[in-house]
C-alpha cells in the first residue's frame, strides 16, 4: 500500500470520532488528525491528550503482517501502543486479530 492510500484511510477515521480499543475495554476519542503535520491527537476515555506520529504508524504497518501491542513496540511509545492498534483497526487496515488486511504492501528495499 502506498503512503497516499494509507493517509486517506487514516484521515477517514476522523469521522468516527470515538473508536474502541481492540479488547473493547476502553475507547479513544479522536480529537484531530493532520496528515500535513503527520499527527493523530486523541484522548483515552477522560485522560489527557496524546498523539501518535503517522510516519511511525505507517512504518509499523508496512513492516509487519501482524501487529499487537508487543510487536508495534519498536515504532510506538508504550502508552500509545493500544491506541495505535485501535486506529489501524478503525481505518480498516488491521482485522480484529491484528492481521494486516491489505495484501499489496510496498515494502522498503533491503540494503
Amino acid at each position: 500500500m502506498d503512503r497516499k492510500t494509507f493517509d486517506e484511510k487514516i484521515a477517514l477515521i476522523s469521522k468516527k470520532e470515538i473508536i474502541p480499543s481492540k479488547t473493547g475495554v476502553c475507547s479513544y476519542k479522536i480529537l484531530h488528525i493532520s496528515i500535513k503535520d503527520k499527527k493523530i491527537v486523541f484522548k483515552k476515555d477522560s485522560e489527557k491528550k496524546e498523539s501518535i506520529d503517522i510516519d511511525s504508524l505507517y512504518k509499523a504497518y508496512i513492516e509487519n503482517d501482524f501487529l499487537n501491542t508487543k510487536s508495534i513496540k519498536k515504532h510506538i511509545k508504550s502508552y500509545n501502543r493500544s491506541p495505535a492498534i485501535a486506529i489501524l483497526m478503525a481505518a480498516g487496515l488491521l482485522d480484529e486479530n491484528g492481521i494486516r488486511i491489505n495484501e499489496h504492501i510496498e515494502k522498503p528495499l533491503s540494503k
